[in-house]
């Protein structure tokens, strides 16, 4: 369920919508991407909820990671 709206926050603030507006459009863009991009998105929630797990470290190595991802996924499907 949270990989379906990931590109939530990126939407609010870039294209200025609106939560739900983001949060549908977020939801179709991931449902309608091929199964790689979706396997990317996945790894990378499992990886930020197992830095979780071990609390700061390697928190601190998945979310600059997972940022970087996200947003070059996120220019190559919206620009």
């Amino acid at each position: 369920v949270l990989t379906c709206y990931i590109f939530t926050p990126l939407l609010i603030l870039e294209k200025h919508m609106s939560f739900w507006e983001a949060m549908e459009a977020s939801r179709k863009t991931v449902l309608n991407m091929g199964s790689h991009n979706m396997g990317v998105l996945l790894a990378l929630v499992v990886a930020n909820f197992l830095g979780a797990i071990f609390f700061l470290f390697p928190l601190l190595l998945t979310l600059p990671i997972t940022t970087n991802a996200l947003s070059e996924i996120y220019d190559d499907m919206y620009s």
